[in-house]
């Protein structure tokens, strides 16, 4: 959809129709829905000082016992600026959740995640996490091959 500059139209000449008013409204809709969606494709959800921002979800399975688990990314480097990282970790059997990154004030209780230089994204505990069967990482990016808007 064409975006109306408001601004260039001279007030007497934009009518506030009902079809201009579902317009708007429909819009709104879509940037609030895309806002909120959480994909494993990677999708632009906004963006960042003038650039779009990517988001894409990682599944990561079990989280490591006491060392570290890397995860494809699929993304180079070089070509991304990494805005955010986050995730959750679930034990599947009790239903118990943990943010990611989880810290504690104990350090080997925490866990850490990184975007690394070879574009893996790795997860680090200090203990037996194990019991966390099914943990997602989220990455929200902008490239560096995009253009400043």
């Amino acid at each position: 959809m064409q975006k109306i500059e408001f601004k260039d139209l001279p007030d007497t000449t934009t009518p506030f129709t009902a079809s201009l008013f579902n317009e708007m409204q429909d819009n709104i809709e879509e940037a609030i829905n895309l806002t909120n969606t959480y994909s494993t494709d990677e999708i632009v959800i906004g963006t960042w000082l003038g650039k779009p921002l990517y988001r894409k979800v990682y599944s990561a399975g079990t989280l490591p016992n006491a060392t570290t688990k890397n995860i494809p990314s699929g993304l180079i480097p070089s070509d991304v600026f990494i805005v955010k990282m986050e995730g959750i970790a679930k034990v599947e059997t009790r239903n118990v959740y943990i943010p990611l990154p989880f810290v504690t004030t104990a350090e080997l209780n925490c866990i850490s995640l990184t975007f690394q230089a070879d574009g893996n994204i790795r997860i680090q505990t200090g203990v037996d996490r194990t019991e966390f069967n099914k943990s997602y990482v989220v990455l929200e990016y902008t490239k560096t091959t995009d253009i400043v808007e």
